[in-house]
């Protein structure tokens, strides 16, 4: 694997990370109570819905590398 295919995984999610973070930010200063925990449990659940759906493994972001025989 090259090195842009192995930055690749990591951008995304590093820019999944930042814009969850941010939407707690928001959720924390709203003046009328949100439901945090629920916003928690969709955004850890999102990726995995997303991946299934998508038809990918749930493990498609492990970098084993294939053994040629």
């Amino acid at each position: 694997m090259n090195d842009v295919q192995m930055l690749k995984p990591f951008l995304i999610s590093l820019l999944y990370l930042i814009s969850c973070a941010l939407a707690l930010f928001q959720a924390s200063r709203e003046s009328t109570p949100q439901p945090i925990g629920l916003l928690i449990v969709a955004m850890v659940m999102t990726p995995v819905l997303v991946s299934i759906i998508a038809g990918l493994p749930v493990n498609c972001m492990s970098f084993q590398s294939k053994q040629i025989d």
